[in-house]
This record gives structure tokens, C-alpha cells and sequence, in this order.
């Protein structure tokens, strides 16, 4: 028996030993969540303008084109739940906070849950959504049950290999080489063009997957987060603004148009019912192919053209 017992601590150790290792390793790693909150500690007492949303305003609008101080709090996957909790865990630390601006798109009335990236953003944000069960378990490993392994090892590569920029991983495996970080204003660029993502086939993949059926429970939840968000800001003074980025002509053509009505004519009357614009540039726009990283991603040029824009439409607000 005391064999036994020793034998199996010895081939316990090199396992505890490198789950140890390994969560040291992911405690200290950066991501681009941690980036911008970072910004946006750094920037408190100086941004006036916070822009939400998913990836399209994640890589769609550059804050350096606005005249006020900006800063981008978007993200990959980022739902409007995380959008909301997110900023009113900081608002009262932004005391010239004059705008948000809060990217809707056609999926973003149907997700709340983010997936395996509901942990990611937890460990920077601190936000947990009610499908993250037992944070305190990814606080006592990130490696068996934040990250999980496979994720872990994925990361540990990329990084010891080449994907590490500025010391920030994006946790896009399939497109961080294509990131380069604005780390003081928590934006992230896509350069060029991913010319392998240009055709109908991929167009129609991506189209596919935005026009997957929610449940109409998961949709009033989100549009009562929304609703919600809006009537605080606007209790402290704050100007919401709804508003859509800019997607490909030839990738608009693969939806249901009757969807993209009823889409619009939701975020239409959230707008109007709350006395608030929305800025609607994803089916009607005047962005050319050059201006687009992928068919509903913006590139850099695409990104501080489409940001003027919205700059722009600010300086003409009146209230």
C-alpha cells in the first residue's frame, strides 16, 4: 500500500507541477481585454466618447478620428449584456463621458452568451454571465477549468512561436496576425485585406451563420439590456447612440431582406421611443471593397473613414 501511495504521488508531481506552471503562465498573460481596460484606466479622467459593440466595431472604428477623446471598448463576440456591464462598472470613473456610441448590428439583438470567450472576459472584466458557472473555479485554475487545456496549449504555442504583439494576444487564433493594437485607446486594426475570405463561398458561410434563429426569450432579455442601458445613460446626462458598421454590398445581397427589415425596424423603434438616433451603415452604405478587411469587417483605411463619418454626424447633434 505505501508503494502504491508513493508511486502515485510520484507521477502526481510532474502533472500538479505543470498545472501549476501553466497557471502562472495564463495569469500573466495579457489579452485584448485586458488591454482596454487598461485604456481605459489609464484615460478615465479624458474620454468623452466610449464605443460598444461586437467585432464589426471591435475593427471598425478608430478612436483616433474623432475630435473628442474616444475609446474602444468593443470586442470579438462581445454581446450587449457584456456591453452594459462593462461600462456601468466604470461610468462613475469617466467624469467627461459626454457620448456612447453602441454598435447594433443584425445578430446583436440574438445573443446574450459568448461562449468560451464568457471566461475570457471575466478574468479582465470581472462580468460573469449566468452561463459562466463556478467562476471561483477558473479563478482557482485558469488552466483546467478557465481557458481548459486545449485552449491553453493553443495559446502557449501561438505565443512562443510567433502571434504576440506588443505583448497583447487577441485570442483570435485565426486572425491575429492580422491585428496591430492602438493599445492607448484600446483599438484594434485590421490591415489589408484577408484575400482568402473573398468569395461567395465564404460570403455565404458568414451570412449563414448571422441569420441562425434565436429564441424570442434570449431576444427580449437582450432588448431589455439595451433599453435598459439606454434609460441609465441617459439619467446621468450621457448621449447613447445607436449605430450599425458598414458590411460588404456583394455579402448584403445573401440575406433575408425581409430579416433585414424587421431587424431595422426594431433598432428604429428602441431609437425613437427613446428620443436617440441610430446610425444604420450596414445595408446602405458607401464603402468600397478597398475599405473592407473581410466581407463585415473593416480594415484600417475603412475603420478611420467609417469613424469621420460617425464624427462627423456628432458635431452635427443637437439636444
Amino acid at each position: 500500500m505505501k508503494k502504491f501511495i508513493r508511486n502515485t504521488i510520484l507521477i502526481s508531481l510532474p502533472i500538479l507541477a505543470m498545472i501549476l506552471t501553466m497557471d502562472i503562465y495564463l495569469r500573466s498573460l495579457d489579452s485584448s481585454y485586458f488591454m482596454k481596460m487598461n485604456a481605459l484606466e489609464e484615460n478615465k479622467d479624458s474620454i468623452e466618447i466610449v464605443i460598444l459593440g461586437n467585432s464589426h466595431a471591435t475593427y471598425g472604428v478608430d478612436p483616433d478620428a474623432f475630435d473628442d477623446f474616444a475609446i474602444n471598448l468593443a470586442n470579438a463576440n462581445q454581446s450587449i449584456f457584456f456591453d452594459k456591464r462593462i461600462l456601468l462598472k466604470h461610468i462613475d470613473q469617466l467624469p467627461n463621458l459626454k457620448y456612447v456610441l453602441i454598435s447594433v448590428d443584425f445578430h446583436s439583438l440574438g445573443f446574450s452568451n459568448q461562449g468560451e470567450r464568457n471566461v475570457w472576459s471575466y478574468y479582465a472584466t470581472g462580468v460573469t454571465h449566468p452561463k459562466l458557472r463556478r467562476p471561483f473555479l477558473a479563478d482557482i485554475s485558469p488552466f483546467l477549468f478557465g481557458y481548459g487545456p486545449n485552449f491553453s496549449f493553443k495559446i502557449l504555442i501561438k505565443n512562443l512561436v510567433r502571434e504576440k504583439v506588443d505583448n497583447v494576444f487577441y485570442f483570435d487564433l485565426n486572425g491575429a496576425e492580422h491585428g496591430t493594437p492602438k493599445t492607448h485607446k484600446g483599438y484594434i486594426a485590421y490591415k489589408g485585406q484577408n484575400t482568402s475570405e473573398w468569395n461567395k463561398e465564404s460570403f455565404q458561410a458568414r451570412a449563414s451563420h448571422f441569420q441562425k434563429k434565436t429564441s424570442a426569450t434570449e431576444k427580449r432579455l437582450v432588448e431589455d439590456d439595451l433599453k435598459d442601458l439606454i434609460s441609465i445613460l441617459q439619467e446621468k446626462g450621457i448621449q447613447p447612440i445607436l449605430f450599425s458598421c458598414p458590411t460588404y454590398s456583394e455579402y448584403n445581397k445573401l440575406f433575408d431582406q425581409k430579416r433585414i427589415l424587421e431587424y431595422q425596424n426594431k433598432v428604429q423603434e428602441i431609437a425613437e421611443s427613446n428620443a436617440i438616433p441610430f446610425w444604420d451603415y450596414a445595408f446602405e452604405n458607401n464603402f468600397s471593397k478597398e475599405d473592407f478587411f473581410n466581407c463585415d469587417h473593416l480594415n484600417e483605411k475603412g475603420a478611420y473613414k467609417f469613424a469621420r463619418e460617425l464624427n462627423e454626424k456628432l458635431k452635427g447633434l443637437q439636444f
